[in-house]
């Protein structure tokens, strides 16, 4: 194959597949081993029409891919490539996507004992990720905040700043500044 041939996958992400894990990290892997590929995610964004529904489905594909993965890097990668494009077509900015990744695969890490994030904490402070739920305010807060401001508009950047406080997604929009 070419350098220049690109190829495609269509991932159909509403499927009632009863093995996740392998399918995710084959993709992870395909992903950072072939800059030529693209993934293509149908299902979860066909009813995506606000900020905040986009917002809400990279949040929670962020959290249950790093439940799934036991990784949150892992997460980060996949979850950043699948939505990359789409969040170039709408006209957001790439710094939202990253932060709803961090916020969505990384805070809730630590509370997830089977992670890496969750493994280090028990060995390192003596506390299950568990038993420490009760008093991680912070790991709660920041996504819920996060999602609120994201279906209010607040703190939503734009490629095109005139379209500041803007919460529905145009399916057309326009790019130039």
């Amino acid at each position: 194959m070419n350098t220049s041939d690109k190829v495609t996958i269509v991932v159909d992400a509403m499927g009632g597949d009863n093995a996740p894990q392998v399918v995710i990290e084959g993709i992870a892997q395909a992903l950072q081993e072939d800059e030529n590929l693209e993934v293509i995610v149908t299902g979860l964004l066909k009813k995506v029409k606000t900020v905040g529904s986009l917002s809400f489905v990279v949040m929670m594909t962020s959290i249950f891919s790093t439940a799934l993965l036991s990784e949150a890097y892992l997460s980060f990668i996949l979850n950043g490539t699948v939505y990359k494009k789409e969040f170039d077509r709408r006209g957001i900015s790439r710094v939202v996507l990253a932060r709803l990744i961090s916020e969505g695969g990384l805070m809730p890490a630590p509370l997830m004992p089977w992670t890496t994030f969750g493994a280090f904490c028990m060995a390192t402070l003596g506390v299950s990720g568990l038993e420490f739920a009760p008093y991680a305010f912070l790991n709660y807060l920041s996504p819920i905040v996060s999602l609120s401001m994201a279906y209010l508009g607040i703190g939503v950047v734009w490629n095109n700043p005139k379209h500041k406080g803007r919460r529905k997604l145009p399916d057309n929009i326009d790019l130039t500044v």
